[in-house]
């Protein structure tokens, strides 16, 4: 792992952000231009999955671990997540019965797949994994939970350029509970030591939105907003996902530290 200043840390983490977020950006354009747009989601996503092993593997050497065993107390940790997976995986289920198309069900598992590893393993990994590594203080935890989240959050504004048809409105929604999830799934990767449950988790949220955008061929959070929608939105999001940010902080809080520690020895040491 890179030892760095906090300010180097941070610096070049957000760097490293953006650049990803611009080649995806690039690489959805250039691939919309001879691809179907079921072809490119699924095309770039795998060359961002090579791109991040890449990385890790030759520059930046963040040990990631995911393994399906936990440290800790699993149900205490994990009962959220697992309470998105059932109920995200019932909604997939039930449009899967109501469309019944077969082939965008599996492009649809296929795609939340190839975007629960590379997020994950970007995010709740390289990138949580090097700001607590290189984090210092009483608070390192807490600090570095929240940068990484951030980071998540704008990874998702590059949706207001590239073409995936999602209207602004959308776009600065899905920022908002990017960062309220990114803390969740940081709290499950550092209290279990492993990127495995964050990845089902992630997987799952995707799976129903991804499956009615193959299965109609259109991108659900396309449509603008009245003022009127737009207000009920903003409180629909902050009812559903501010709990879940306070629920992740909550499981990183102070008395957890040396449970945490204990899961993640190579990146605290």
């Amino acid at each position: 792992m890179k030892k760095w200043s906090v300010s180097q840390t941070i610096s070049i983490l957000t760097g490293v952000t953006v650049a990803m977020m611009i080649g995806l950006i690039v690489l959805r354009r250039l691939f919309g231009q001879f691809m179907d747009k079921t072809a490119w989601e699924l095309s770039v996503e795998l060359i961002a999955v090579i791109a991040i092993v890449t990385m890790n593997k030759y520059w930046l050497h963040v040990p990631l671990s995911y393994r399906w065993q936990t440290h800790g107390l699993f149900w205490n940790v994990c009962w959220l997540g697992l309470l998105l997976v059932f109920i995200n995986g019932g909604v997939f289920i039930g449009s899967y019965f109501v469309n019944t198309k077969f082939v965008p069900g599996i492009e649809a598992v296929v795609m939340s797949l190839l975007v629960g590893f590379y997020e994950e393993s970007f995010f709740r990994g390289i990138i949580l994994g090097q700001l607590v590594h290189n984090f210092k203080g009483r608070h390192r935890i807490v600090n570095a939970v929240l940068v990484s989240s951030v980071l998540f959050g704008l990874m998702h504004a590059g949706h207001f350029f590239d073409n995936f048809g999602q209207s602004g409105i959308n776009t600065t929604l899905q920022i908002g509970y990017a960062i309220c999830l990114g803390v969740y799934f940081s709290a499950v990767t550092l209290r279990t030591g492993s990127l495995f449950w964050p990845m089902v988790m992630h997987a799952t949220f995707d799976l129903p939105s991804f499956y009615l955008e193959f299965a109609e061929h259109a991108n659900i959070l396309s449509g603008s907003m009245s003022g009127e929608e737009l207000m009920i939105s903003l409180v629909s999001d902050a009812v559903h996902y501010l709990p879940v940010l306070l629920i992740g902080l909550w499981l990183v809080r102070k008395s957890q530290l040396a449970e945490i520690h204990h899961a993640n020895q190579a990146w605290v040491n």
